[in-house]
């Protein structure tokens, strides 16, 4: 078996991407009740992290297809 740079894989880069993008959004939404009766900060802040992994998760798609086009 040939040893193989892990960071050069664009599965990886899917994976990694769905992972953190997933396990993330897991947190957030069990805890959302919670953010939610604090107010419309913690509703804001909330949406704020959403959108950061979302953005997380879709340049790991791209990293990921741009590996596998190499």
């Amino acid at each position: 078996m040939m040893d193989q740079n892990v960071i050069i894989n664009p599965v990886f880069w899917l994976n990694s991407s769905f992972i953190v993008y997933f396990s993330g959004n897991l947190f957030l939404f069990m805890y959302s009740n919670l953010l939610i009766g604090r107010g419309k900060h913690s509703m804001k802040w909330l949406w704020e992290i959403n959108s950061v992994l979302n953005i997380i998760n879709y340049l790991g798609i791209s990293i990921g297809f741009w590996k596998a086009k190499q």
